[in-house]
Formats: structure tokens, C-alpha cells, sequence
């Protein structure tokens, strides 16, 4: 039944409303009663998993908000494992690359904690801080001693709008395990000079200091890094210290946040009005009734060497419980998956340890391969693709193999021109 197909895209592959990920390919799945992939937030893992249970709010993925924030009068700049200027807040364009400098302008102080010295640095003329990787959370433990130690914190926000503090400074203290977070323990950990820790926290509490905690204001390389989730949930400890929602006082990557009109709505491609397989404006919506599921960051291990488990929903958007939904595949009553419809992009080279997937091409176990891409990368090259396809926006490379995406047989080669639609109709 259909529940053997599997099928995934990538994670930004095209883009547009009809030739992205939102498009026809999961309609076209979802008609088949496909076994759907749960996707891992690959960009904003630390905050999906680690600041969303800091906040004391749901704030949807762990992501802050980035509304009316360009006008919110902040006096200094802290990016923290973030270059807007390169990576442009993903969906933002060029339009904020004006924006820097017109906070420079006006004096706005930026410093930057990269252990690269990014282009937004260079551009800017900012203060670097260079720090080893992997050591965010212990320089930022060692601002909060600052703060504490110095009594620089708000205490009545710490009071009214906060819970657990007591617990948190005393573990910053070093009450709880004999280690105070000091700068001059942090030095050892992370490479930055005590005294250039203790300078940036005494500013950082002295004037309105908006934080950059990667270029949508969440997100950054460091949430990505092992342990990532304790820098992301330090990141909106540090900013509570100060009053989180003062003017000034916010998580802003600077690349969103202009003043906005709420009344005017426009179904965006996370919308499920703006997604085909979901939108309203669908003659006959389509429901796949298959309950299995897969994980992306396991699903080798799954085809491989099934049975295995893991816990949570992938893109957690609805609430905090998502995270703890318990799944098993094959789960009871369905097949394990014998076919795999791979839309866009490639794994192999972009995500960790991707010689399981090669194995996983490779077994006999996955009995047929379809790579579908419009820029015919590593995958779809070993494909061998059959031939182009088209529609109004891009061309794409579509091939259909047995065995693997590093095939020996190739049972595609028709030429020709061929809509992505046509492919899914067809």
C-alpha cells in the first residue's frame, strides 16, 4: 500500500508558492497515503529544543518575534554567532543591510562573538570577540555573574515576571556545585580574556542592548553545535536579566522587525492557507489517512536496521507537548517503506555522519528511488537523470532509479521538457 512510499524535500530547495516545498509534491504524496518524513529544525535547533521550555510563554519553534522592532530605540548591539549581512535573515533580502547602517549612524555601539571574523563585522567596524566554538554557554553564564555580583539586573522585572531565578543564581554562584561562573573561569573555557567579559557585561547592563542571537534574532551556528540548546536557553536568561521587552531591551537579528500592518493578511509559505496540499482554495483537500512516520535525522537507521524510536514531532509548532510525543517505526499494522521520493536538494554533504545514507541508497532493502532537483547536485547527479523538466520559474532535473541514488540501473531516459506537475500527474 501506499504506506511503503516514502518522500521528502529538502529543507529550502526552490522557492516561490507553486515550485517550493509548500507546492504540489506533498499533495501529490498525500494522495498516495505516503508514509510522511518528520522534518528536524535544522536551522534553529537549540532554540526549538532548549529556549522554547525557557520562556515563560509558547513562543512557536523558540523563535522571539520579530515585529515593529527597528524603531524600538536600542543604544548597542550584541551578535552573538550572527552575520545578517551575509546570510541576510534568510527571507529578508537586502532590504536591513540599510538599516545597520543607519543604527551605526546613530551611534549604536555592535559587537560581535563569532570565532570568525564575519562580514557584518568587517563592514560595520564593530568590536569582535573571537571565541572557540562550542563555549557560548560558559561566557554567557560568566555576564550573568557579572550582573549578579555587581547587582546590575532589573530585580523587579527578575521579581514580577520571572520564576526559578533563586535556583539559576545559585547555580551561577557556584552554590550548587563549587564552581563559580566567573570570567576568569570562562577565560579558560572559552578563550575570551576575564576583563573583556567584564567590560562587555558592564555595558551590556549599562544601556539598552538589543541581543542578535543569530539573523532572525534565534537561529545562529552556535544553537546548532553540540549542547546547543544550553546557549539558546542562556541567550533569553541573559536578556530577562535586563528586562526582555523594554524598549531596547529584545532579541533582534536586525533583519526583520520593520513597522508592520497587521490588518493587511497575505498567506505566507508556512501559512496552510499559502500551502497547496492544505489551502482552502483546494476544489477536493486531500487527507492522508497513514499514521506511520519517519524522522529525517534517522531515517537510514530506520530503513537499515529497523525497528527504532525516538520522541517529538519534528517541527513542534503547536505546542510544548509536540516534544514529547513517542513514535515507533514500523509501527504496528503498516509496512516498512520499500520506495523513496527524494524533492529537491541534497543530503550528502550537508548533514552529519551522511555515509548512512549512501548505505541506505544502497541496500536492497529500498527497492526504488526517485531524485527530483532543479540544480542537479550530488544525488541526482549519481542518478543519472533521464532528462529535464520545467515549469514557469526554474528547470529541474527529475530521475528515476532502482537500487540507489549511486545507481547501476537507470530506468528513465526520456528527454524533453516536463512541468513539475505533469511529472506528479503522470
Amino acid at each position: 500500500g501506499g504506506a511503503a512510499i516514502t518522500g521528502m524535500t529538502s529543507s529550502h530547495h526552490n522557492w516561490g508558492i507553486v515550485g517550493y516545498k509548500m507546492g504540489p509534491f506533498y499533495r501529490f504524496m498525500n494522495m498516495l497515503e505516503y508514509t510522511p518524513v518528520l522534518d528536524n529544525p535544522d536551522s534553529w535547533e537549540g532554540w526549538h529544543w532548549g529556549a522554547t521550555h525557557t520562556y515563560g510563554f509558547y513562543w512557536r519553534l523558540g523563535m522571539p518575534e520579530q515585529y515593529d522592532l527597528l524603531e524600538d530605540g536600542l543604544k548597542n548591539a550584541v551578535y552573538w554567532s550572527s552575520d545578517p549581512d551575509s546570510t541576510r535573515g534568510t527571507y529578508t533580502g537586502q532590504d536591513s543591510a540599510l538599516w545597520r547602517l543607519w543604527l551605526k549612524d546613530k551611534g549604536v555601539k555592535m559587537v560581535f562573538i563569532d570565532p570568525f571574523h564575519n562580514y557584518t563585522a568587517a563592514t560595520m567596524d564593530g568590536k569582535w570577540i573571537p571565541i572557540r566554538m562550542g563555549s557560548g554557554t560558559a561566557m554567557a553564564m560568566a555576564i550573568a555573574h557579572v550582573w549578579i555580583t555587581e547587582d546590575t539586573y532589573d530585580k523587579n522585572y527578575i521579581e514580577n515576571r520571572t520564576t526559578g531565578f533563586e535556583d539559576f543564581k545559585s547555580h551561577i554562584l557556584g552554590e550548587d556545585d563549587g564552581q563559580p561562573k566567573t570570567p576568569e573561569w570562562a577565560e579558560g573555557e572559552c578563550s575570551v580574556k576575564a576583563r573583556v567579559i567584564r567590560a562587555l557585561a558592564r555595558e551590556w547592563a549599562a544601556k539598552r542592548t538589543v541581543l542578535s542571537g543569530g539573523a532572525r534574532g534565534g537561529e545562529g551556528g552556535a544553537c546548532r553545535e553540540a549542547y546547543g540548546t544550553e546557549w539558546a536557553r542562556m541567550m533569553v536568561l541573559l536578556q530577562a536579566m535586563q528586562g526582555l521587552g523594554k524598549p531596547g531591551v529584545s532579541i533582534w537579528g536586525t533583519t526583520m522587525g520593520a513597522p508592520s500592518n497587521t490588518e493587511l493578511w497575505f498567506p505566507a509559505y508556512a501559512d496552510p492557507d499559502g500551502r497547496m496540499w492544505t489551502s482552502k482554495a483546494a476544489k477536493k483537500p486531500v487527507q492522508n489517512p497513514t499514521r506511520q512516520r519517519l524522522y529525517r535525522l534517522t531515517l537510514p537507521d530506520a530503513i537499515l536496521n529497523p525497528p527504532i524510536d525516538w520522541r517529538g514531532e519534528g517541527f513542534c509548532g503547536q505546542s510544548l507537548e509536540q516534544q514529547f510525543t513517542d513514535f515507533v517505526y514500523p509501527m504496528e499494522g503498516y509496512p516498512e517503506v520499500r520506495m523513496f521520493y527524494r524533492y529537491g536538494g541534497s543530503f550528502i554533504g550537508t548533514m552529519s555522519d551522511t555515509n548512512k545514507w549512501v548505505r541506505m541508497y544502497q541496500s536492497p532493502k529500498l527497492e526504488f528511488v526517485v531524485n527530483q532537483d532543479c540544480w542537479g547536485r550530488s544525488t541526482t547527479r549519481r542518478s543519472r537523470p533521464g532528462g529535464p523538466a520545467a515549469d514557469t520559474q526554474d528547470t529541474l532535473a527529475a530521475a528515476v532509479t532502482t537500487e540507489s541514488s549511486f545507481a547501476r540501473k537507470n530506468v528513465s531516459n526520456r528527454s524533453g521538457n516536463r512541468n513539475r506537475t505533469t511529472i506528479f500527474s503522470q
